[in-house]
């Protein structure tokens, strides 16, 4: 058995989903899956971001499925030759509007699902250690990796928790109260980085 830890053997890289191409969702499903049943849990996950989406676009001021972005562009008048040889007036064109596409549907979900793993990530976290026939809580920096995780595993949990039957619903009201700042995924968030602050004392255990 292996005593030391071999770079690359302990983390798998994760393919990008089809739909969104992002390997974050792609491992949001793998996390939620049962049994090996990937379809039906792939199903949930854009099922549920389907619904963010069309939460956001309701909420949104101006509704994105409208949404069209207008920058007025001034042209300067200029002379023509003909103007100059008979000294007539400069006549000023007048301003026009450029119009800018829309983001795509898959962009906006990209965005949004970005904002809430921003939002539910933590910083720090404490963890047991045994010094001297006692144990501390020790509070130590997150890696990105298992921000990541944690912030999965928390979305994961409350949304099973929540009252109902349908887990596309219950992701998606998760996900959009993360969003808001109102789930159970912020205040588990917030109860480690209490828990964290309380210990700031044992910050010198470290390894």
């Amino acid at each position: 058995m292996a005593r030391r830890k071999r770079p690359g053997s302990k983390y798998v890289s994760v393919k990008a989903d089809r739909l969104y191409g992002n390997t974050k969702i792609a491992k949001l499903t793998n996390m939620m899956m049962y049994d090996g049943k990937h379809s039906i849990a792939y199903g949930i996950v854009t099922g549920a971001l389907d619904m963010m989406y069309e939460h956001h676009i309701k909420k949104s001021t101006p509704d994105l499925k409208a949404q069209a972005e207008t920058k007025p562009v001034k042209k300067t008048a200029t002379k023509t030759d003909k103007d100059e040889a008979e000294g007539g007036e400069v006549e000023a064109s007048s301003s026009t509007t450029v119009i800018a596409p829309k983001a795509s549907k898959e962009e906006v979900v990209n965005e949004l699902f970005e904002k809430v793993l921003e939002a539910a990530s933590p910083r720090v976290e404490v963890k047991s250690r045994r010094i001297g026939g006692a144990n501390y809580q020790v509070p130590i920096e997150v890696r990105s990796t298992r921000k990541l995780t944690l912030t999965l595993r928390w979305l994961i949990k409350f949304s099973r928790a929540r009252a109902g039957k349908n887990m596309v619903s219950k992701l998606a009201h998760e996900l959009i109260d993360t969003l808001e700042g109102k789930s159970n995924t912020l205040r588990e968030r917030e109860n480690i980085h209490r828990m964290a602050m309380a210990n700031q004392a044992f910050a010198n255990f470290k390894r």
